[in-house]
């Protein structure tokens, strides 16, 4: 006989399924664009900048500064500080003679500040007695007068003196050019440092120049116009040096009025070309690129991509020019 035992399922309670989440389909969207055919501008963008540009450093000799101290500050007064007083700020157009720094000492300004005080109270006065005495010359002003005149003598002499005691502490541009650094502690809290630059010219030939290697037929006297800080100026193309190989340097003066600009500032000049008749063109960012091939992708009324080889030509800021592979028309994806 054979015993088979079974084992029974149906008193046991079993695990109740687990329902699988559904997830909700997302249809996939891409932004598109509408492949375009037309005549196209074409537009050269070429950076210029001025040629030769120096950097000129300013700072005060520490010998200065003590000659100045001594000279100044009395005995009682020895431990006083210089401090600086800075007339140009970051960006503003300096010629040759300009002050840009003063070294002062307090006590030196309170001084002549009360000498020019003085010879102007003398001269007042010696103004008012003359006058009296035009009025009424028995009034016997004439000793004061001549009192008068000695003294406002002596008064001027004294203030030469304080004002000479300040020539040879100011820093004075050499050249002409744009400030582009004035030291932070000077500007914030006058401190004088002997030791690192105070402030920095930068100076160019006042030649702008560029070298590209466009075919674009330049022409001596042509004027194009250049764009910097939202602003347009004229410059006119006054030399073209061949430098071989299709290459050129382009030498250009400025029409327009540029003193404020910074001779280190760069512009973006244009030059408008003959437009690109009948051509293809996408906007660029619709390009996929490898080392030996370019596509795009078609989109259809369903929302499906598909991809699709193109011959590029040239790119102009955010378009492409397409040679082959489009029609114009076509949607495609922009990604």
């Amino acid at each position: 006989m054979l015993l088979v035992t079974l084992t029974g399922c149906g008193k046991k309670k079993m695990d109740p399924l687990v329902e699988k989440k559904q997830e909700d389909y997302e249809k996939v969207t891409h932004s598109t664009a509408e492949v375009k055919r037309g005549d196209f501008p074409n537009k050269l963008t070429l950076t210029i900048g001025m040629e030769e540009i120096t950097v000129t450093d300013y700072k005060f000799e520490e010998r200065t500064i003590g000659e100045l101290t001594a000279r100044v500050v009395s005995e009682e007064n020895a431990y006083i500080v210089p401090t600086a007083v800075a007339y140009v700020k970051e960006g503003d157009h300096v010629n040759v003679g300009d002050v840009m720094v003063e070294a002062t000492i307090q006590n030196a300004d309170k001084d002549l500040q009360e000498a020019e005080k003085n010879v102007n109270d003398l001269a007042l006065e010696l103004e008012h007695n003359r006058n009296l005495m035009e009025i009424d010359p028995d009034l016997g002003l004439s000793d004061v007068i001549r009192s008068g005149e000695e003294q406002l003598a002596l008064a001027r002499t004294r203030l030469r003196e304080l004002q000479d005691q300040k020539t040879g502490v100011s820093l004075v541009a050499k050249e002409e050019g744009t400030v582009t650094f004035v030291d932070k502690a000077l500007r914030d809290y006058g401190i004088l440092d002997t030791y690192n630059p105070m402030v920095k010219i930068t100076s160019g030939s006042g030649k702008y120049t560029v070298v590209t290697d466009d075919p674009y037929p330049f022409r001596e006297g042509e004027v194009f116009p250049a764009y910097a800080n939202d602003n347009v100026y004229d410059f006119k193309l006054a030399e073209i040096v061949d430098l071989g190989s299709g290459s050129k340097q382009l030498r250009l003066e400025p029409v327009s009025d540029i003193s404020g600009l910074p001779d280190s500032q760069k512009l973006d000049m244009v030059v408008e070309k003959a437009p690109y008749k009948d051509v293809v063109y996408v906007n660029k960012n619709a390009v996929v690129r490898t080392e030996n091939h370019a596509w795009v992708y078609i989109v259809d009324e369903n929302g499906y991509r598909e991809a699709r080889e193109v011959v590029l030509g040239d790119t102009i800021e955010d378009s492409q020019i397409i040679e082959s592979g489009l029609e114009g028309g076509e949607v495609i994806s922009v990604e």
